[in-house]
């Protein structure tokens, strides 16, 4: 295990490196670059632990604690990437108070106690001590908690992309996210797991600390490759080019709560008057038939904000309320509504159906075909076959 450790620390101060140099680097990739940190000093911790024949160490133990900062990190930086304008808010800070009561515990109180090294011999494969059913039961809790709140966040993020943009990658869906959160979830109830198998077999069939190891060591990899691949889903170039804090808080009007709170409200409070209204809709529709912007794969609802001058809210609205549909679904119409002109060309029919598809603005296979479907009740294929037969 020990190689695997060395690995692990490696690979998370190698991640913190990039993340640090980052060219286009924001606020939450400095949130995952201390959450990679505290990982490398977890694993750090562990290999101490191993080489030092797990002698009992009061410093060693604060590290143990480490792991109640892992929740918080992760929802936190999730919460930034979903964010219409990340900023680190002070209230954050709240989510750690759990760690620095148990670090305050563990650092002055259970230290006057055999409870420090109890926790440390059970951590190890010695007798199950009630400090470390505590401290298993809580760290649970923990993540358990604050997986639930990422996944909830990530659902909300899903239907919020689809008013914002024509298409889905892993950059903007955070797919990537979802599966490192399910992740995250198994890694400490399978050591817990192991515990329970090894105390009822009375010998150890699997160790517990292998599942955190590998876990971590996975998560460095991945939040290395993912994290640093990932950019800014929401903001606008010109809100990257604000660079100060104090800069970036004072262009936020509204958090993503009250603009959530208002479309529930049925956009009660957007101020949107009738005649404003009927323009933005001839508006929007004259074009997106004029100017075809849909042909762009990467069109986004800030490109028809900036080309209009209309505010996103009030393009979503009119979408939503005059047309019943979200941004991705608009969009995609038209795109469809070009695939099937496409067909109809008879110049086209040495093109296959995919190449149409990208020609028409569409940015993948699997959400062409799914689009078609849906919007016509039939396969390309099978579109394209009886436009053929009909001629």
């Amino acid at each position: 295990m020990t190689p695997l450790l060395y690995i692990g620390i490696s690979q998370s101060l190698f991640a913190v490196l990039l993340l640090l140099i980052k060219k286009n680097r924001f606020v939450y990739d400095i949130v995952l670059a201390i959450w990679l940190f505290m990982i490398s000093l977890q694993l750090f911790s562990v290999l101490i632990g191993i080489e030092d024949n797990n002698q009992v160490n009061r410093s060693m133990m604060l590290l143990k604690m480490i792991p109640f900062t892992y929740g918080p990190f992760f929802y936190i930086y999730s919460k930034m990437l979903v964010l219409s304008k990340p900023v680190f808010r002070g209230k954050y800070l709240f989510h750690f108070i759990p760690f620095v009561i148990a670090s305050i515990y563990y650092l002055f109180i259970a230290s006057k106690t055999n409870t420090i090294e109890e926790l440390n011999r059970s951590f190890l494969g010695g007798n199950l001590s009630v400090s470390h059913i505590v401290y298993a039961t809580l760290l649970i809790i923990s993540i358990i908690y604050y997986v639930v709140k990422i996944l909830i966040l990530l659902t909300i993020h899903r239907k919020k992309i689809l008013n914002h943009f024509s298409y889905e990658s892993e950059k903007n869906n955070l797919n990537w996210l979802k599966t490192i959160a399910i992740i995250f979830a198994i890694i400490y109830p399978s050591a817990v797991l192991a515990r329970i198998l090894n105390l009822v077999a009375d010998h150890e069939i699997f160790s517990p600390i292998i599942f955190p190891v590998i876990g971590f060591t996975f998560f460095a990899y991945a939040l290395s490759i993912f994290g640093f691949q990932q950019d800014s889903i929401f903001i606008s170039p010109s809100f990257a080019r604000l660079q100060s804090r104090k800069e970036r808080l004072a262009q936020i009007e509204e958090d993503d709560e009250v603009v959530e709170e208002i479309l529930n409200k049925k956009y009660e409070k957007s101020g949107l008057k009738p005649e404003t209204y009927s323009e933005y809709e001839k508006t929007i529709i004259n074009y997106m038939n004029s100017e075809k912007p849909y042909l762009d794969n990467a069109f986004s609802i800030q490109t028809m904000s900036e080309a209009l001058s209309i505010q996103k809210f009030y393009i979503t609205q009119v979408l939503n309320e005059s047309l019943n549909k979200n941004f991705y679904t608009f969009v995609n119409d038209f795109r469809i509504e070009e695939v099937k002109n496409l067909i109809k060309v008879d110049d086209n029919n040495k093109y296959t159906l995919l190449s149409l598809a990208f020609d028409s603005g569409f940015n993948s296979k699997t959400s062409f075909n799914t689009t078609f479907k849906k919007y016509t009740g039939k396969t390309p294929s099978q579109y394209r076959k009886e436009v053929f037969e009909n001629k």
